[in-house]
């Protein structure tokens, strides 16, 4: 089984191309379904994690997930992400939809194993028990853990309704329906915790440190955060963001930072569904 999971993973994410088409096609969804083709892959990777050890920086990760190897192409498979952090590499982060940790990993390596100092958050308590192994395996004291939710629709209450889907990177606290592949989504509703960031920020770091990079990827929460928490950008330096049309638009995003002085210097995805955008502040 371990062979055939991996050389699934070769097919879905060696090749971009190949992998985007995959993800829209709505047959291809209901034969992994039908016959469990995600469980698989994620049991063997469970069982016989891939561990990664990277050059020159000596940056650990252990990829358990099928998911997690999705995550990894995303920042170690692009080249413009490289280009982008390399040429400044963040020190501090905020890591909103943390999944399983790859991000800070990422950080580490662009500044040559550095370690980096910040805050991961998610709502699916599994992907936080994951990043915590891969900050664990680097040995990051400054790298802090939290489950909850961010930029809830009830910011007011301790407490808020979260969906987990059947793969944990399109989890949300919308139950939505509209996917890229047209393919339904089975939901499975929990509780959990809703966080105040900048609280954390403060309480954490104190009231001057500034956040190098805020990550946002909440799956249809990152309009309702950023009104929420909008204080919390005047510390911010970037901005990585990832927009999802069921909820907002690149134009909405784009004029709301402007608003904050923040200049939109990189489209890293442009898709008619969602969008990756990288801004950065303006000096004041």
């Amino acid at each position: 089984m371990r062979k055939v999971a991996r050389a699934l993973a070769r097919l879905i994410f060696g090749n971009e191309g190949v992998s985007r088409r995959l993800e829209r096609m709505a047959w291809v969804h209901a034969l992994a379904k039908r016959f469990r083709v995600r469980e698989m892959m994620n049991a063997s990777l469970a069982r016989w994690p891939i561990r990664r050890i990277l050059p020159i920086s000596k940056v650990i990760y252990s990829v358990e997930t099928f998911e997690t190897l999705a995550v990894e192409r995303t920042y170690f498979g692009n080249p413009l992400m490289g280009k982008i952090f390399t040429a400044n590499a963040p020190e501090t982060f905020i890591d909103l939809g943390c999944n399983s940790g790859v991000f800070p990993c990422f950080l580490a390596h662009v500044a040559k194993g550095r370690a980096p100092r910040g805050i991961c958050i998610d709502a699916n308590a599994a992907q936080v028990e994951l990043a915590r192994k891969n900050v664990g395996l680097n040995g990051w004291p400054d790298v802090h853990l939290f489950c909850g939710l961010v930029g809830s629709k009830q910011p007011d209450k301790t407490e808020a309704e979260f969906f987990l889907a059947p793969t944990s990177l399109g989890s949300s606290q919308f139950a939505y329906q509209e996917t890229e592949s047209g393919h339904p989504l089975v939901w499975k509703r929990i509780t959990v915790p809703t966080l105040q960031v900048e609280e954390m920020w403060t309480r954490i770091f104190g009231p001057n440190l500034r956040c190098n990079c805020l990550k946002i990827d909440i799956e249809g929460s990152e309009m309702s955060f950023l009104r929420q928490e909008s204080s919390l950008l005047s510390r911010v330096d970037t901005i990585l963001l990832e927009w999802h049309i069921f909820a907002t638009t690149r134009e909405e995003i784009v004029r709301f930072l402007e608003e904050h002085r923040f200049q939109l210097e990189q489209t890293i995805e442009d898709e008619p569904r969602h969008g990756v955008l990288f801004f950065r502040a303006l000096k004041r």
